[in-house]
């Protein structure tokens, strides 16, 4: 699923799929599904929901780049982060969060 995300000033295409859950691990060592699982809408929006929406975007900016994986780091991440504004991140989020749980449904139907 792609979809074209504005922070700031920018449009940034992101795209989410099956496979993002497993380059945000391989990236930051941490589970994007429990992370992401256990957020309730109704808590405030702190720093770890900052990162980890700033991460997730990271990620599905580079999926959408279709960039090398194996050669992406923190540093990466750093650089492309620092590009926006904070409360601009933060607009996003919910635009990102949401193309992240749009990637997650799907149907199935039983075999009859």
């Amino acid at each position: 699923m792609t979809k074209t995300v504005t922070i700031g000033d920018q449009e940034i295409i992101m795209s989410a799929d099956a496979f993002t859950p497993v380059h945000f691990f391989q990236l930051f060592h941490e589970d994007l599904i429990r992370k992401t699982e256990n957020r309730r809408d109704d808590e405030a929006f702190g720093t770890e929901d900052y990162m980890l929406y700033c991460k997730l975007g990271f990620i599905l900016a580079k999926r959408a780049e279709h960039a090398d994986f194996a050669k992406l780091t923190e540093a990466d991440f750093d650089t492309w982060v620092s590009q926006f504004e904070f409360m601009d991140m933060v607009e996003a989020s919910i635009e990102i969060a949401d193309l992240y749980a749009a990637s997650k449904k799907g149907t199935v139907s039983p075999k009859p």
